[in-house]
């Protein structure tokens, strides 16, 4: 069963949240050198929980 406009019951966050990971390193392009501010809402958790 599914909720209108929602998860269904039980499911885990990590379950409903897209992730984008490059097929390969060298698809990676961008700055070389910096600094990263990484957004708090991040799931630091890393094991999906």
């Amino acid at each position: 069963m599914v909720r209108a406009g929602g998860a269904p019951p039980g499911s885990w966050f990590v379950d409903q949240r897209h992730y984008v990971v490059a097929a390969r390193l060298s698809d990676l392009r961008g700055p070389v050198a910096g600094v990263v501010t990484l957004d708090r809402h991040l799931d630091w958790a890393g094991d999906g929980g």
